[in-house]
């Protein structure tokens, strides 16, 4: 059974407040012009109607995580370069890590945060870019890797 929490909350009460200085004479109980509302003043409470709600707290699947099972990356630090495709990336929670993969490449990231792990496998994307682009030669396995990545990274133009 889920856990059940009780609220109870207090009602403003209604009134009105004139100025000393409107000439109108102030409600009892206040003195030299103390801006405060009737019952509040001499340590009275102030009558309030009380009302308990029932709230009901579910958790496990019911609760929605804030991290994203999937995200599209965009976001290359080299200005050199350019994201001309987004690139898809799984995420994954790894004990205190958060892991990125992208699946086409097998290019993998972590980081403590998912943000972190984006800056890193940002990093490391532009490294195997340069990498594989400056190769003067590619094994037909880095030629497929080279292909796929520039079909979604692309020089920026001078």
């Amino acid at each position: 059974m889920a856990p059940v929490a009780e609220a109870t909350y207090q009602s403003l009460i209604p009134g009105s407040l004139e100025l000393a200085a409107s000439g109108r004479p102030q409600p009892g109980g206040w003195r030299n012009s103390i801006c405060a509302l009737p019952g509040q003043l001499q340590g009275r409470r102030p009558a309030f109607r009380s009302m308990t709600a029932g709230l009901r707290v579910t958790g496990g699947e019911a609760c929605a995580t804030a991290r994203p099972e999937a995200v599209l990356f965009g976001a290359i630090s080299d200005p050199r370069l350019r994201v001309i495709r987004p690139i898809p990336l799984k995420v994954a929670r790894e004990g205190e890590q958060t892991r990125v993969q992208w699946v086409d490449t097998d290019t993998v990231a972590s980081g403590g945060t998912l943000t972190g792990a984006m800056e890193k496998f940002g990093a490391r994307l532009c490294a195997l870019f340069h990498e594989l682009v400056d190769s003067r030669s590619l094994d037909e396995d880095r030629a497929r890797l080279l292909e796929v990545l520039a079909e979604h990274i692309a020089f920026r133009p001078a």
